[in-house]
């Protein structure tokens, strides 16, 4: 499997994927890059509130400037965890209508074919893609020759 995400300029390549290139040292170089994305995407917030604070004359490892990066960051995390069970549920939920969707076609095919079979009416099978009526194992191609088929009866 070689899912790769990757681009260069002149000499230097790098690439995100299950796999490196053969022959190429940008593993590490793709594992650095793909560490940096993941920790500017979940702490810009920290980040944000530390540079907030020391904007507004506090310093480096007081209480004040550790609470500015953690309160945000905190309620960052927060909101993506709610996110995902929020998203997580949706899906639950129309996977289930899909199943019930499914579940209640097939119960009104089954139902169509009953009966169609008790009227003796050639009718569309879906399943088998073919024109058939109660009392003939022939599989017709339209509804015209299982109106003419001699089986009928």
């Amino acid at each position: 499997m070689g899912v790769r995400i990757g681009g260069g300029i002149g000499p230097v390549r790098a690439s995100v994927g299950l796999r490196a290139p053969r022959g190429s040292g940008s593993g590490c170089l793709s594992l650095l890059l793909v560490s940096a994305a993941i920790t500017a995407v979940s702490g810009w917030p920290w980040f944000l509130g530390t540079y907030l604070a020391t904007q507004h004359g506090q310093a480096k490892g007081s209480t004040a400037y550790n609470l500015a990066g953690w309160i945000p960051e905190g309620a960052w995390i927060a909101l993506v965890l709610v996110w995902l069970v929020v998203r997580a549920s949706r899906n639950g939920k129309r996977k289930a209508a899909q199943r019930l969707a499914a579940a209640q076609q097939r119960a009104a095919l089954a139902a169509h074919r009953v009966h169609m079979r008790q009227t003796n009416m050639p009718w569309y099978d879906p399943e088998a893609r073919h024109f058939t009526h109660s009392t003939c194992t022939i599989a017709h191609r339209s509804e015209g020759s299982a109106l003419r088929c001699r089986s009928k009866v």
